[in-house]
């Protein structure tokens, strides 16, 4: 069947030549990069490229992987270990990612089990969308590699809540590692009401974004500019058609097909943002802490309480669609810009501080979580 794909479909040849290239460089990094002794091996797991375009699809969660594996290799307690990142062998193969400033090789998961044979300490962490598939890739061979490692420790990476597999998922995890806990995105969802559903202790890690890591715009460098997100909200056509009726001379660009470098560029230039996504997501904060205004939709899931605060901050999407409009024309003059600006920034800078996240991300690996669950149910 495999020979008969590669003869009929052009997309799988050219992801059948395009993978020997990868594999052959991969095979010969790790050799470069990484010490096959080394005792202690922290893994970092990232969705593959697409299987059409074989192109890296970037996200606000790959983005905060990346970080964590940037940040927590700097971590005084953790100088004894060896970091790599690595996709599942079943999905398309990548070697680095190209859409943001890295230095990261990205190397096969079955690798870890081929490579380093001295393995007595291995955390293994995984984002929340490929836990489901993360049993069938430790098969046979792995798991018997797996029994001879002293601390196995499987770690999730629940980055939205809305996507999280459900507790069967956790359980297949726990039948290969006796060690699995879930870190969290947001504070809002790192609960022990979670902790008791899943069985798993629980930490949360907040993510990367901070003011000092942004150019913030004053109002009179902005253009007349609203960014929007891509996600797929049954009211979005209808909000953003309704903003450009009354607005005619304001542009609005869905992002979509730019590198990081490029879209955090855009976004220093909007004076405005609207997220149809979670909300408080990285179209919400990184705008704010370029000094734009961020238009959302609040929701329980992610948004802490005190957001509900924002006049930005809509309590649906109906009433987003009533209000934006004449909201955007209200606020669009130096002095009540910048009044709103300033209590968005303020309410932003709260909550995420990169000082904070580094203390988040060392005490998940000195084992002090947030929440430890103690069994029972």
């Amino acid at each position: 069947m495999t020979c008969g794909r590669l003869l009929l479909q052009p997309s799988q040849r050219r992801r059948f030549v395009r993978e020997l290239h990868i594999r052959r460089a991969q095979n010969s990094l790790i050799a470069k990069q990484y010490n096959p002794e080394g005792a202690k091996l922290i893994v970092y797991i990232v969705d593959g490229a697409d299987w059409i375009t074989g192109k890296e699809r970037i996200s606000g969660g790959l983005l905060s992987i990346a970080s964590m594996f940037e940040e927590a290799k700097k971590l005084p307690e953790l100088a004894s270990y060896q970091f790599i990142m690595v996709t599942l062998n079943s999905i398309p193969l990548i070697l680095r990612h190209t859409q943001f400033e890295n230095n990261i090789t990205v190397f096969r998961l079955s690798q870890v089990f081929s490579y380093f044979n001295n393995l007595q300490h291995l955390i293994i962490n995984v984002p929340e969308l490929l836990v489901p598939a993360l049993p069938a890739e430790l098969g046979a061979g792995p798991r018997r590699r797996l029994e001879k490692i002293k601390n196995f420790h499987i770690n999730i990476l629940n980055q939205n809540i809305l996507i999280m597999p459900g507790p069967e998922s956790v359980d297949a995890l726990k039948h290969i590692a006796k060690n699995v806990t879930m870190t969290t995105a947001h504070v809002r969802y790192c609960t022990e009401a979670l902790s008791r559903q899943y069985k798993v202790s629980m930490h949360n890690l907040s993510v990367f974004g901070s003011p000092e890591r942004y150019r913030r715009c004053a109002y009179a460098e902005k253009e007349n500019l609203m960014i929007a997100s891509p996600d797929q909200q049954p009211m979005s056509a209808t909000i953003l058609e309704g903003v450009q009726a009354r607005l005619p001379s304001l542009r609005i660009q869905v992002i979509k097909n730019l590198t990081y470098g490029d879209y955090k560029a855009t976004i220093e230039r909007a004076k405005w943002a609207i997220t149809f996504g979670e909300g408080l997501d990285f179209y919400f904060i990184e705008t704010v802490f370029s000094g734009g205004i961020s238009f959302a939709v609040y929701n329980d899931d992610f948004f802490p309480k005190e957001f509900t605060e924002l006049p930005a901050v809509f309590s649906t999407y109906e009433h987003m669609c009533r209000e934006l409009p004449a909201m955007i024309e209200h606020l669009d003059n130096p002095i009540n810009f910048n009044e709103c600006q300033k209590a968005q920034f303020n309410l932003c800078r709260k909550h995420y501080q990169y000082d904070r996240y580094l203390r988040n991300l060392s005490a998940f690996y000195r084992g002090d979580y947030d929440v430890k669950f103690h069994g029972g149910s």
